[in-house]
């Protein structure tokens, strides 16, 4: 990624309500197609949202993170 492309604005809760939905739908739509991984995977949206918004929430707690 080249610098001019990232964002140094500072991170929102809502911003991290957004990354958080938009793993919902995603993860609903896949299940959708694929109902035997809902079976087993459904239960675990918290590894799901911990690895997509993880560099947002520290960013979040961590305002200096570079």
């Amino acid at each position: 990624m080249e610098e001019s492309e990232r964002s140094f604005a500072k991170i929102e809760e809502s911003d991290l309500e957004r990354l958080a939905l938009l793993s919902r739908e995603d993860r609903d739509e896949f299940f959708s197609r694929q109902p035997r991984w809902q079976q087993l995977y459904a239960n675990r949206l918290l590894c799901v949202c911990v690895a997509l918004c993880q560099g947002a929430a520290v960013h979040y707690v961590d305002e200096d993170t570079a």
